[in-house]
């Protein structure tokens, strides 16, 4: 064969191969279904503490396609060969916290599942960090105690605080921060003074400050708001700064006694710019309603018809049917068993988008989980309705977290909290 034609021949090889791996498939491998972002100390890490969380995703059936466990730090990836474009799609995600006081022990399980989701990337909000730093405040002149009446308010989640009787009243609060800036609202009524002082200020970084109490704002005249007679109850509204929507600020919380349909809260003007308004109701021989809101401060409450129906006959069976439509719900079962020396408590909630009849499985547990976490499965069958809630959501600047992680979900996380209707629901 001459060299010409041995070119020729080769060539007809290289453009035969060419042709051949160009018609091959392409193996791709299984989809990418969920990936969610774990940011760095994630989890508790503090003595005394300790946290662990899972991820896994099922189908309409509960079975698992795909399980991980969510590492500081990392991003987890959930895959599978899935047709997810014409079959529902849900994911959950398992969490245990664990913290010691002394000898007694506490234990809180979570399941948390969110129904028919879309393959998408979630970012989880980072955790509060251990290490807080300390903001002490001292008000002189209090008038004697104070954190005995009922319009006492200290709306910082973290900390303690203690009373003195010299000096007309001493009250020392020492708050814990996450991190400054700090937005500071309490509220005390003063002795002998028919309105309510408040201390309101935004704080860039750990101090100690002394506040005399009688250069405090006064407000005088509380807001009249009615309500339903109710069997009990209570009345809450909390503040929000448009320029810090995440902190939230508890301004007044009131229980409602057996047939009250009014209270009287002291709430100061131009502090925060919306609230969320809450107010549960004890309807007599219905069990609880509820309603939140955010906007304006409510004046009155106005309740519909209950016209949800909610059944758990066990795990496995729950129906949700609502008579009118929303854009998201939220039911949640749990069981708590306490001992001497260790409280347990399970909490399973199921979160999604509207339908007119909706019965979520309970997701099959992966085997890391079961392995690593016996208590969740050993009481799945002893899981009690606790409550049931659907959304409407309306559009206000101020932004609230509806799934507890702080989860990308469509357009609904995070959300703009708007109506929110809840039935705790008595069988």
């Amino acid at each position: 064969m001459t060299p010409t034609s041995r070119s020729i021949l080769a060539l007809l090889v290289l453009i035969t191969c060419t042709h051949c791996v160009q018609k091959d498939p392409v193996s791709t491998g299984p989809e990418v279904l969920l990936s969610i972002n774990v940011p760095e100390d994630y989890h508790r890490t503090q003595e005394g503490y300790a946290d662990r969380s899972f991820a896994y995703i099922t189908d309409e059936t509960g079975t698992v396609i795909d399980a991980g466990e969510l590492l500081d730090g990392t991003l987890l990836k959930l895959s599978g060969n899935y047709d997810h474009a014409n079959r529902p799609m849900h994911a959950h995600i398992v969490r245990v916290y664990y913290r010691f006081q002394g000898s007694h022990r506490s234990e809180r399980y979570t399941v948390d599942s969110y129904s028919d989701i879309e393959p998408d990337t979630w970012d989880l909000e980072r955790r509060p960090l251990p290490n807080r730093q300390e903001l002490n405040l001292k008000f002189i002149n209090t008038g004697g105690e104070i954190e005995q009446n009922e319009h006492f308010v200290d709306s910082n989640t973290y900390g303690s605080g203690s009373e003195s009787d010299g000096d007309n009243g001493t009250y020392f609060r020492t708050i814990l921060v996450d991190e400054f800036p700090e937005d500071v609202y309490i509220a005390f009524k003063r002795k002998n003074e028919s309105g309510v002082r408040y201390f309101w200020q935004r704080v860039s970084g750990p101090e100690s400050q002394e506040i005399n109490s009688l250069d405090l704002p006064l407000i005088e005249k509380p807001v009249s708001i009615s309500v339903p007679p109710a069997a009990g109850g209570y009345v809450a509204a909390y503040g929000y700064k448009a320029d810090a929507p995440a902190q939230e600020k508890e301004v007044f919380y009131h229980h409602l006694e057996g047939g009250a349909n009014s209270v009287s809260p002291f709430v100061p003007a131009g502090v925060f710019d919306y609230f969320r308004n809450y107010c549960r109701i004890g309807i007599f021989g219905k069990g609880f309603y509820g309603i939140t809101e955010i906007g304006p401060l409510r004046t009155d409450y106005q309740l519909p018809e209950l016209d949800l129906m909610v059944h758990l006959t066990d795990v496995k069976n729950l129906e949700f049917e609502a008579g009118r439509p929303f854009d998201g719900y939220d039911i949640s079962a749990r069981y708590l068993e306490r001992g001497p020396d260790r409280d347990q408590l399970l909490v399973w909630s199921v979160r999604g988008t509207y339908a007119a009849k909706i019965n979520p499985p309970f997701p099959e547990l992966p085997d890391l989980i079961t392995e690593a976490l016996p208590f969740v499965e050993s009481h799945l069958p002893d899981l009690e309705l606790d409550e049931a809630t659907v959304f409407t959501y309306q559009d206000f600047p101020v932004r609230r977290t509806f799934f507890r992680e702080s989860v990308k979900f469509g357009g609904l996380s995070p959300a703009d909290h708007g109506r929110r209707e809840s039935y705790t629901v008595t069988e």
